[in-house]
């Protein structure tokens, strides 16, 4: 969850709602005023991390691979 107000993060929306009252008593409650990130990105925000980070690690075997046949050559 993201607070509008101050783009403060939480967990959930009941951690959002304890941020609300602490950080901002003067403006009521309103579930609506806070976006849910995950919904955003279609639930799941780290999707397909792990994997880019492999096919770079394996572009770059490869490109020194090639480097190392050319020069051998």
């Amino acid at each position: 969850m993201l607070c509008t107000l101050c783009n403060t993060a939480a967990p959930s929306l009941k951690n959002m709602e304890m941020h609300h009252e602490s950080k901002h008593p003067k403006i009521p409650w309103d579930e609506s005023l806070y976006v849910n990130k995950h919904e955003m990105h279609g639930g799941v925000t780290t999707q397909g991390v792990a994997v880019k980070g492999t096919l770079k690690n394996e572009k770059r075997k490869a490109k020194a691979k090639a480097e190392k046949t050319k020069s051998a050559a």
